[in-house]
């Protein structure tokens, strides 16, 4: 019994040394678990207040308006825009580099315009000329050869080779050949091989988003519109006592139409970032807006010499057709016509990347 009793004490003293073996070694690991736990825990928030703190500091050395506080004017680090003039010659350069496919594009814009567009009755220059030499003789006035050609431009430039019906078919065609347009001038300006057939096929794909910000644009055009809506009434109801009313009106409305064309700078160049896969027009409208930030007047007169260079070239080539073949005046100013889309958005995209 003796021995039984001495043998079980062993047993239980044994037992308990191993008991306590284990709790000295659970309680030697505890800080090592404890200091897992506190890096597994602890880590996210250190990291969190490493990168705020950086933020932080990067915030401090940014260069912007601060509230509540006398600055100096803050002058933004703007990439030198080409002047007018640069545009034009690198327009006309890559038009040149690249003339098999722009003028594919065109011929077959051209093709189209004549098949689909184009009134088959056309007016007569030589028709125009003789109404305005009866119209003169009954009058008893003697008109010089270059008033005569000043009022026969303006009779050619108030009447048009399609037919109402044909305007908005027209604007659709233009808007088709212009994306077509937009992709090649983008892939031939990144250097890659394409077709004719592959500008048609695959640059139509955004044309959803691209009349979504086309639609965006026209509303900026909407005060201009209204105002000459208003102008024109008056004029015709004869609301004006004096002609100084009239210039002053006339005045107003130019003015609201630059303000409006002011507006539409950055939609302009949102057409040409949404015209790229993937981008949606609220992004590109967005973009566009910072991208033309601090230099929108820059731009703004950058395109508005475009209008004014193509208007003056398109009448000097008008007098110059009226003068030499009147016969084809309708034809040539057609041809022009569609030859300046092509020169206009090569131009416009030229300007867009310089802004890049």
């Amino acid at each position: 019994m003796a021995k039984n009793n001495k043998s079980s004490k062993r047993n239980n003293l044994s037992h308990e040394l191993v008991v306590i073996q284990r709790l000295k070694k659970s309680i030697k690991s505890l800080p090592a678990k404890l200091e897992k736990l506190l890096i597994y825990f602890i880590t996210p928030f250190v990291n969190s207040y490493s990168r705020f703190k950086s933020w932080r500091q990067a915030d401090k050395k940014a260069i912007r308006y601060r509230s509540f506080r006398l600055q100096k004017k803050i002058k933004p680090e703007l990439t030198p825009l080409p002047t007018s003039w640069e545009l034009v010659k690198q327009t006309f350069s890559f038009i040149w580099l690249h003339k098999k496919i722009i003028l594919g594009i065109f011929l077959v814009h051209l093709v189209v315009y004549y098949m689909i567009v184009r009134a088959p009755i056309q007016p007569d220059v030589k028709q125009i000329q003789n109404t305005i030499s009866s119209a003169v003789e009954k009058s008893g006035t003697k008109v010089n050869s270059f008033e005569s050609n000043v009022v026969t431009v303006s009779a050619v430039l108030g009447s048009t080779g399609a037919t109402q019906q044909n305007g908005t078919l027209a604007m659709v065609v233009l808007g088709i050949v212009g994306l077509a347009y937009i992709w090649a001038i983008r892939m031939l300006h990144n250097g890659n091989k394409i077709t004719i057939r592959d500008s048609f096929y695959q640059g139509m794909t955004p044309i959803i988003t691209v009349g979504f910000v086309l639609t965006v644009v026209v509303l900026e055009l909407l005060p201009f519109a209204f105002a000459s809506f208003v102008y024109t009434l008056a004029r015709t109801s004869g609301i004006f006592v004096s002609g100084f009313e009239d210039l002053a009106f006339f005045t107003v409305t130019m003015l609201i139409g630059l303000l409006s064309f002011y507006w539409m700078t950055s939609g302009i160049i949102a057409v040409f970032m949404v015209a790229l896969p993937g981008v949606y027009p609220i992004f590109a409208l967005s973009s566009a807006r910072k991208l033309v930030q601090f230099q929108r007047l820059k731009v703004f007169r950058r395109m508005l010499s475009l209008p004014l260079m193509l208007g003056f070239t398109y009448l000097t080539l008008l007098v110059i057709s009226i003068r030499f073949f009147p016969s084809k005046t309708f034809i040539f100013a057609e041809i022009v016509q569609l030859l300046f889309v092509p020169l206009v958005l090569t131009y416009l995209y030229k300007l867009y990347r310089s802004m890049l």
